[in-house]
């Protein structure tokens, strides 16, 4: 009975760290979809470092990464006339993701449904939205 109970323990335990992580390569997969990069314009260096706002979706101790560069996780109020990018939406809905991200310099809203197919996670359909 212990035994049983300590299993259970430990699956429960590492459920929510391979959904985080399965999150993670999903938010890697957007930010670095190359269309979607071209408005981030890496070869700036003033664009430098990216920062994310604070959201219900990713801790902020969350490894994101932009072009190799580790994304900033900020409070609004905090970032004054930075630009930033804001995870509007990421619905995860079994094997889709649901997402809408905005950057805010560039005044455009990226969205689209990522599919998990062959444990990758694909771009099968998006609109960059500019404003």
């Amino acid at each position: 009975m212990k035994f049983t109970i300590i299993i259970c323990c430990l699956f429960f335990h590492f459920i929510p760290s391979n959904i985080q992580s399965d999150k993670i390569k999903a938010i890697q997969v957007i930010l670095n979809f190359e269309e979607f990069n071209n408005y981030l314009h890496p070869e700036i260096k003033e664009r430098s470092p990216y920062i994310l706002l604070k959201n219900k979706y990713f801790s902020e101790n969350s490894k994101i990464y932009i072009n190799s560069k580790q994304v900033l996780f900020k409070n609004k109020i905090d970032i004054k006339d930075r630009n930033y990018l804001e995870i509007k939406n990421f619905d995860c809905q079994g094997d889709n993701i649901y997402f809408s991200i905005f950057y805010s310099i560039e005044n455009i809203e990226f969205k689209g449904c990522l599919t998990l197919r062959e444990d990758k996670w694909l771009i099968n359909n998006y609109d960059i939205i500019v404003y």
